[in-house]
């Protein structure tokens, strides 16, 4: 006969060991945030609160191309840009000719990764979202519970009590985005004061959305992830490469998909290797790839969305087809993300995280596998990998962690290899009392 105490015991350890990471996590994204604005401007109290008593990084390598949606949807999914297919904020599909531009919802812009707020809905947990690029859109026909369509409009002080409410639910994973201190940033450059004022105000932020989980007894059960997608460097008018300078826009290119730091474009047919040739040398400030030779390291030439030529402009350097395209901003992201001025921050804190410690610089598609751990969730393929940031995540003694056969997968339209490399398992030994 069994004992039923002795069984209920027994599940009791089961529930007990699977608990010892809260599967709560908030992931917050400050835009623009580049990662010496905690070192070089003073009085950041509740950002110091946060690396005190939790694990920062000096800066993080995020993925190349430098911008919004590639970068942040690139975090969401543990993917590089070629592998998810989000290539740019702008976008041109050569196989059905329709255009991408920031506020798409169509699925099929999205489909070539699963987000994190995705993987937590299909695997019986739950997710909501306060903007983060593609959180409103049903990826492989999965919404989160909650979510809203982005509107800049409304009060930073709103999307805070929202979020934290969403947890106070039991909302496992939640989503916080704020437009600051990026606006500021292209508005006056990165180093002006009113981006000293923006940093200093989301500081403040940061404290309200402490105090918010303090008092609703949420701040020693959420794991909270604070980051950014990209830096900000300097650029001004007198720093544009005006293209139809050096080809006939009308007789030269097919379609130009994206201009700024970074240039994406098909050449008319027949005149791919002549527009190459004009313009391989033709600015110093600017260097011309055919799709074929895009440095590896980029990670960005394996996706039908990356046109047939890249020009890529040096740091504060941007191309534009002509004159009129001219933006007046002070400040840019965009360009190569070895740059230090494209590094965004990272701090983490929670129960599951160390406190006052420093970990070592790692890449923004780790992000993905550590917070799939935190959650207790089977990660989709990805190019993260966790062991490189489980250095931060408290020892918990009753977690075995396994590494499993690297699962090796691509996307449908490219040949770069996806890999899940780490989970972890909980292993419980159960004995049954026979009378």
């Amino acid at each position: 006969m069994i004992n039923i105490t002795s069984l209920i015991l027994t599940l009791g350890v089961v529930s007990i060991c699977y608990g010892a990471y809260t599967e709560r996590v908030l992931l917050i994204s400050m835009d623009g945030f580049r990662y010496d604005y905690l070192d070089t401007i003073s009085n950041l109290t509740n950002f110091g609160y946060m690396k005190s008593t939790g694990t920062h990084a000096p800066y993080i390598n995020n993925t190349f191309i430098t911008l919004t949606f590639p970068t942040h949807y690139s975090m969401s999914t543990g993917l590089y840009s070629e592998s998810n297919g989000m290539v740019s904020n702008y976008m041109f599909d050569p196989l059905d000719n329709t255009s991408f531009g920031m506020g798409n919802v169509e699925p099929k812009w999205w489909d070539g990764g699963e987000p994190i707020w995705t993987t937590v809905m299909k695997q019986n947990k739950t997710s909501a979202t306060f903007f983060w690029p593609g959180s409103d859109v049903p990826i492989h026909g999965v919404l989160p519970k909650y979510y809203f369509p982005y509107n800049k409009t409304i009060p930073f002080d709103d999307r805070i009590d929202t979020a934290v409410n969403w947890l106070k639910e039991g909302i496992n994973f939640a989503t916080l985005y704020f437009n600051e201190p990026d606006k500021q940033g292209h508005d006056f450059g990165p180093e002006s004061n009113e981006v000293i004022e923006a940093v200093k105000y989301m500081d403040e932020i940061m404290g309200k959305i402490l105090d918010k989980l303090r008092q609703n007894d949420l701040l020693d059960s959420t794991n909270i992830i604070l980051v950014s997608d990209h830096g900000m460097a300097y650029t001004n008018r007198s720093m544009n490469i005006d293209l139809s300078k050096y080809v006939n826009i009308s007789t030269h290119i097919e379609k130009i998909a994206n201009y700024g730091a970074a240039m994406n474009f098909i050449p008319k047919a027949g005149m791919e290797d002549a527009v190459y040739n004009i313009l391989k040398d033709a600015h110093p400030k600017m260097t011309a790839y055919k799709k074929e030779d895009i440095p590896e390291e980029w990670h960005y030439k394996n996706h039908h969305r990356i046109l047939p030529m890249l020009l890529v402009c040096d740091e504060g350097w941007q191309v534009v087809p002509d004159e009129s395209w001219i933006r007046n901003v002070l400040g840019m992201h965009g360009w190569d993300n070895n740059l230090m001025s494209m590094k965004p921050f990272f701090i983490a804190r929670g129960p599951n995280i160390k406190e006052d410690f420093v970990a070592e610089p790692f890449k923004s598609v780790d992000l993905y596998p550590l917070m799939t751990e935190l959650l207790g969730l089977n990660p989709a393929p990805n190019n993260g990998t966790l062991e490189i940031v489980k250095s931060f995540l408290k020892d918990n003694p009753e977690m075995t962690s396994v590494t499993a056969t690297p699962q090796l997968a691509t996307t449908q339209s490219s040949s770069s290899k996806i890999m899940t490399e780490t989970y972890s398992v909980v292993f419980v030994a159960t004995t049954l009392l026979l009378l």
